[in-house]
């Protein structure tokens, strides 16, 4: 199967898609958070994952000295 992120809703999640075809299904099930990378072990035993949480803030100084 081919391994992909999908984001719902602000969430990233893992989807598998079979490669002879049909239907993908879902591997995590993640409620919140976001999925920015992932690899197989190289025995594809374990599944390895580096997820978190966007902060954006901007902030203005003015007349910094």
């Amino acid at each position: 199967s081919l391994a992909y992120i999908v984001e719902n809703n602000k969430v990233g999640n893992i989807r598998l898609q079979p490669v002879g075809g049909g239907t993908s299904h879902q591997l995590t099930d993640f409620t919140s958070g976001d999925l920015y990378n992932f690899a197989y072990s190289a025995n594809g035993s374990r599944l390895h994952l580096a997820r978190g949480y966007s902060i954006r803030n901007a902030v203005m100084i003015k007349n910094f000295r």
